[in-house]
């Protein structure tokens, strides 16, 4: 009965890794992190851009913002994970504490030098 669960719960460990990594998200991945994603973040709540400080204030998990790459309404910077999981971060703010707002938001990121990608959400 032992052996049967020992040899179960590695089975499932072995389909999590896979799953992981063949997955969109990425997220418990455990390979080195070889992301370089380059972004620039906008918010409009109606006719309003929002200002570089109020976006930080509402995305407060941003990290990998330069203090020089602020600009008056966007906020720039380099985020060393798969460009979903910056995705995913808005969206539960757009979604739970946001979801009153009815912001746009803007993402253009370069994943590794490639073309720049524009996501935009409307809320």
């Amino acid at each position: 009965m032992g052996t049967a669960v020992g040899v179960g719960f590695l089975l499932f460990q072995l389909g999590a890794v896979f799953t992981q990594h063949l997955g969109p998200t990425r997220y418990f991945a455990w390979a080195p992190n070889d992301y370089v994603v380059r972004y620039r973040l906008t918010v409009r709540e109606g006719d309003r851009e929002l200002a570089a400080s109020e976006i930080l204030a509402r995305y407060r998990h941003l990290y990998g913002v330069s203090a020089g790459a602020t600009s008056s309404a966007s906020v720039e910077g380099v985020y060393e994970n798969p460009p979903q999981q910056l995705i995913d971060q808005i969206l539960q703010y757009e979604r739970t504490y946001g979801r009153k707002d009815h912001a746009v938001v803007t993402l253009t990121y370069r994943l590794d030098e490639r073309a720049p990608v524009d996501w935009v959400w409307h809320g």
